[in-house]
């Protein structure tokens, strides 16, 4: 177990901090996600920390199981969703192995000597469990799993002080899971014996014996003291004050279910359609259109309601109008942007067989391993001309061509994160598509965690709808993965 990583875990966890803490040991990347000094989710480079592995190692399903519900990924759903739609497993098997996976990932970040360890701080931060890890689970995991404990045994058979619990009450009330056995150890800690005793006394061995206590010390439960830790006086409760009285909200305004409904409207709405146009209208009624738009939904004209929500909603309608007038007041990008629209039907028949199941899973549990069928044959060289056809196309704002090339591309070999990020930023260009944009962006960052591109092209993708708080959640993820990215020194996060 690695000292410095250990000790940073206690920190976050007496700090109450909320970020990510990122380690790079042996060309492996993995992160840690604390949420208020809990861990609440993990990320790692190598493939066998991937959920679905953990999973097939758990015996929870087959590797057919994974190669099936793999399929599912350019439809954007979760493994653990797809796994549990099909009753594969339970929800509650999911959740067990997402623990698993997050303790194993943590666990290896504690143990492995760290050529980098770099924590930034989130405003916000996702949970992959619904009851988070505790930082004295994983250290005493670590513990157990660490490899020598020779040197830390040595140290405690000549240690004269004795073994006590932490003065810290945050710090000695920790959850920690235990054995029985080392329930056992633990119950012999009062501040009164030194480590060799409580060794003499242990049902485990001594190298066991000695795994609890380090994990213990190095979680800050227990501590070594020359003195018993004096009796911690019950904290006097102070009466409650006095509620303040509650202020009635004023009467909803008129324009607040309004942009409620616009905003989900304008999101499968095209430019013309949001401007209240057809598609032959002259520049003059676009204009006319736009100016009559900007007035009802200027925010300027409501800073009087404080709802973020309805301010972020209010800014997506504004944005969508402003959006609008810009593309079909210029007759190059009104040009392309109906060359786009022509599309949309053929589009949505497209999206329909896209999104259809690729493949039944209809077993209620896991297969014998003996019917696993051939995975679908792949030809890299393909898949690799398709993606530069469609970077060109991408470049010469061919944008339905590079749709159909990256999906192509997406049908061959689905876990490419690069081919889901440039078919996002394609459907991008078409504001009907962008829900769908978002998506296949998703799907990038969750294949690749380590690119600060993918967060900040799906920073970009809110920012240009107006939904700032978004965006800035993750700009502050790209940050987060490299604080030295240069995009994120261009403003795109101004």
């Amino acid at each position: 177990m690695n000292p410095q990583v250990a000790k940073a875990f206690r920190e976050l966890y007496l700090g109450h901090r909320s970020g990510v803490l990122l380690s790079e040991a042996d060309h492996v990347k993995r992160s840690v996600i604390f949420k208020t000094g809990a861990i609440v989710s993990a990320r790692s480079s190598r493939p066998e920390d991937r959920l679905g592995e953990v999973m097939v190692r758990a015996g929870r399903i087959t590797p057919q199981h994974l190669t099936d519900a793999a399929l599912f990924i350019k439809s954007g759903r979760k493994l653990g969703e797809t796994l549990v739609e099909f009753r594969i497993v339970s929800q509650e098997e999911v959740d067990q192995c997402v623990r698993m996976q997050l303790l194993n990932i943590a666990c290896s970040l504690v143990i492995d000597p760290p050529q980098r360890l770099a924590f930034s701080a989130l405003s916000e931060v996702d949970s992959v469990v619904q009851t988070p890890v505790s930082v004295a689970d994983v250290l005493m995991e670590s513990a157990r799993r660490t490899s020598d404990v020779g040197a830390f045994l040595s140290s405690i058979k000549g240690e004269t002080r004795r073994v006590g619990f932490s003065t810290d009450p945050r710090l000695r009330s920790q959850d920690v899971s235990l054995s029985p056995e080392e329930a056992f150890v633990l119950s012999r800690i009062d501040g009164t014996e030194a480590p060799a005793g409580i060794l003499s006394v242990s049902p485990l061995s001594e190298e066991q014996t000695a795994r609890v206590l380090w994990g213990l010390v190095e979680a800050g439960v227990i501590e070594f003291t020359g003195e018993c830790p004096r009796q911690v006086e019950t904290p006097r409760v102070e009466p409650e004050a006095e509620p303040e009285p509650v202020r009635a909200r004023p009467a909803t305004s008129p324009i607040e279910p309004e942009v409620d409904r616009v905003f989900e409207e304008y999101q499968r709405l095209d430019h013309w359609q949001v401007l209240g146009l057809d598609r032959d209208a002259t520049l003059d009624q676009v204009k006319h259109a736009f100016n009559e738009k900007a007035l009802r939904f200027h925010p300027d004209r409501h800073r009087q309601i404080e709802s973020s929500i309805f301010q972020e909603k209010l800014s997506f309608v504004f944005n969508r109008v402003s959006e609008a007038f810009q593309t079909l007041s210029k007759r190059v990008e009104a040009s392309r942007y109906e060359k786009l629209a022509e599309k949309e039907a053929q589009y949505e028949k497209q999206r329909s067989d896209w999104h259809k199941p690729a493949a039944p899973v209809q077993s209620d549990r896991p297969k014998p391993p003996e019917e696993k069928r051939e995975p679908k044959t792949q030809d890299p060289k393909l898949v690799k001309t398709l993606f530069v056809r469609a970077k060109r196309a991408y470049d010469n704002k061919d944008y339905w061509a590079c749709i159909q090339l990256c999906r192509q591309a997406v049908e061959i070999s689905n876990d490419q994160a690069e081919h889901f990020h440039l078919l996002g930023l394609a459907l991008s260009q078409n504001p009907k598509w962008r829900v769908d944009a978002e998506q296949n962006l998703k799907i990038a960052t969750r294949l690749d965690p380590w690119k600060p591109e993918y967060f900040i092209a799906l920073g970009e993708l809110y920012k240009r709808e107006g939904l700032q708080s978004r965006a800035d959640r993750m700009f502050e993820q790209a940050r987060a993965i490299d604080p030295t990215n240069v995009l994120l020194d261009d403003g795109l996060s101004s």
